[in-house]
C-alpha cells in the first residue's frame, strides 16, 4: 500500500504521524501528571495509607504510648505483678530507643526553622525528661515497691512533662497542617501553571510542525513544477526530432531495400551473363576446334592435289612419249592438272579464310574471357554490395527501433510532466492544493500532444 502513495501523501502521513505522536505523548504526560499530582489518585492513596498507619499505630515521637506504659507499670506494681513490671520496663526502653532514633532522623532531615524548633526543642525536651524521670524515679520506686512514691511521680512530674509534651505536639500538628495546606496549594498552582505551559508549547509545536511541513512540501513542489515545464518542453522537442528522424530512417530504409533489390537483381543478371559467356566460350572453343579440324582436312586435300599434279605431270610426260597415241590421255592429264590447280587454289583460299576465322575466333575468345573475368568481378562486387546492403538494412531497422523507443520514452516523460503540472491529476500538487497551498510556478502549456511513431 505504501509504495502506491504519492509523495505529498507520504509527507502528509509523516506530518500527521508526528502531530499524532505529539498529541499522544502530551495526553499521556497530562494523564500521568494528573494521576500523580496533588489530590490526584496516587497522592490520595499515599495520604490515605499514611493516615491509616497514623490512626492505628502510635507515633514514636509522641510519648502517649510511654505514658500508657508507665501507668501500666504503676498498676502492676500495685497488684504485685513483678513480671508485668519487668515487661513494662522493657517496653519503655524499646519506646525510648525508637524515640531517639526518630529524633536523630528529624534532627538530620528537618529543614523548616519553625517546625525544627517545635520538633527538636519544645517537643523533644519534655519527652527526654519524661524518660529520665521514669528511669530514675518511677522504675526505682516500683522496683523497691514504693507504691506511694511511684504514684506521686506518675501524677506529678511525669504528668506535667507529658502535658507539656502534648501541648508541643498539638502546636507542631497545627503548624504542620497549615504548612502542608500551603504547600499543597502552591503545588496545585505550580502544576496548573505547568499544564498551561505544556499546552501552550504543544499548540505552538503543533502549529510550527504543521507550518514547517506545509512549507517544506511547497518548497519541494515549486522547483519540481518549474523543472517539469522544462522537462515537458524538452521531451516534446525530443519527440518531434524523433518523429523527423524516424521518417528519415523510414525513407532510408525504403531506399536501402530498393538498392538491395537492385543489387540482388544485378547479381542475378551477372550470374545469367556469366552463364551466357561461359556458353559462348564453349561454342567458340568448339568453333576453334572445328576450324582446326577443317584446316587439317584442307591440308589433306592440298597434299592430295599436289600428288594429283604430280600424277598429271607424269601422265603428260608419258603421253608426250607416246606421241599421237597419247594425245587423249594428255588432254585428260591436262584437265586433271587444271582441276588439281583449281582445287589447290580453292584449298589455299579456304585455308586463308579458316586461318582468319581461327584468328578472329581466338581474338573473340580472348575478349570473351576478359568479359568473363569482368563479369566475375562484377558478380563478386554485387554479392559484396548485397551483403553490405543487408547489413545496412539490419542496422537501419535497429536504429529505427531505438528511435521508436526514444520517442516512446519522450512520450512517457511528456505525459508524466503533464500530469505533474495538472493539479487535478498530480498527486504532489493535488496534496498541496488540498492543504490550501499553491505552487506559484505558472500554468502548464496548453495543447498537450502525444507522439506517433512513423
Amino acid at each position: 500500500m505504501l509504495p502506491k502513495l504519492s509523495t505529498a501523501k507520504r509527507l502528509q502521513l509523516i506530518l500527521g504521524m508526528s502531530i499524532l505522536g505529539l498529541l499522544v505523548t502530551s495526553a499521556r504526560f497530562y494523564w500521568t501528571q494528573k494521576y500523580s499530582a496533588i489530590h490526584g489518585p496516587a497522592y490520595n492513596q499515599i495520604v490515605q495509607g499514611k493516615d491509616v498507619i497514623a490512626d492505628i499505630l502510635p507515633p514514636p515521637e509522641y510519648i502517649v504510648e510511654p505514658y500508657l506504659v508507665v501507668h501500666r507499670m504503676v498498676l502492676a506494681q500495685q497488684s504485685g505483678q513483678s513480671a508485668e513490671v519487668s515487661r513494662c520496663i522493657s517496653e519503655l526502653e524499646l519506646l525510648k530507643s525508637q524515640f531517639q532514633e526518630r529524633h536523630e532522623f528529624w534532627e538530620r532531615d528537618l529543614q523548616d526553622p519553625e517546625m525544627r524548633q517545635l520538633m527538636l526543642t519544645d517537643l523533644y525536651e519534655p519527652a527526654n525528661q519524661f524518660f529520665q524521670v521514669a528511669e530514675t524515679q518511677l522504675i526505682s520506686a516500683c522496683e523497691r515497691s514504693e507504691t506511694a512514691k511511684a504514684i506521686d511521680v506518675l501524677q506529678g512530674p511525669l504528668a506535667q512533662l507529658y502535658t507539656q509534651h502534648r501541648n508541643a505536639v498539638n502546636s507542631l500538628s497545627t503548624l504542620a497542617t497549615s504548612k502542608n495546606s500551603q504547600m499543597e496549594q502552591q503545588a496545585v498552582e505550580a502544576i496548573a501553571e505547568g499544564n498551561l505551559w505544556c499546552l501552550a508549547v504543544m499548540i505552538l509545536t503543533t502549529v510550527s510542525v504543521t507550518g514547517f511541513g506545509l512549507y517544506t512540501i511547497r518548497s519541494a513542489v515549486t522547483p519540481l513544477r518549474k523543472n517539469a515545464y522544462t522537462l515537458c518542453a524538452k521531451a516534446r522537442e525530443a519527440g518531434a526530432a524523433a518523429q523527423e528522424i524516424s521518417a528519415a530512417v523510414g525513407q532510408l530504409d525504403d531506399s536501402i531495400r530498393e538498392i538491395s533489390q537492385n543489387a540482388h537483381h544485378a547479381e542475378s543478371v551477372c550470374a545469367t551473363a556469366k552463364e551466357s559467356v561461359n556458353k559462348t566460350c564453349q561454342v567458340l572453343h568448339g568453333l576453334s576446334s572445328s576450324s582446326t579440324q577443317i584446316g587439317e582436312v584442307i591440308q589433306l586435300i592440298q597434299r592430295i592435289t599436289h600428288q594429283t599434279n604430280l600424277l598429271a605431270l607424269n601422265a603428260t610426260i608419258e603421253a608426250a612419249r607416246a606421241g599421237e597415241a597419247g594425245l587423249g590421255f594428255a588432254v585428260v592429264a591436262r584437265e586433271v592438272k587444271e582441276l588439281a590447280s583449281q582445287t589447290n587454289e580453292a584449298a589455299s583460299s579456304i585455308t586463308q579464310h579458316i586461318a582468319a576465322i581461327q584468328s578472329e575466333t581466338n581474338s573473340a575468345l580472348s575478349s570473351i574471357e576478359m568479359v568473363n573475368e569482368v563479369v566475375n568481378a562484377i558478380h563478386q562486387s554485387q554479392a559484396e554490395i548485397a551483403s553490405a546492403v543487408t547489413q545496412q538494412s539490419d542496422m537501419t531497422m535497429l536504429l529505427s527501433r531505438n528511435i521508436q523507443n526514444m520517442a516512446s520514452t519522450s512520450l512517457i516523460i511528456t505525459d508524466a510532466a503533464s500530469q505533474l503540472l495538472n493539479p487535478g491529476r498530480t498527486p504532489v500538487v493535488a496534496g498541496v492544493s488540498d492543504l490550501g497551498w499553491s505552487g506559484g510556478a505558472g500554468q502548464p502549456a496548453s495543447g498537450h500532444s502525444s507522439f506517433t511513431m512513423a
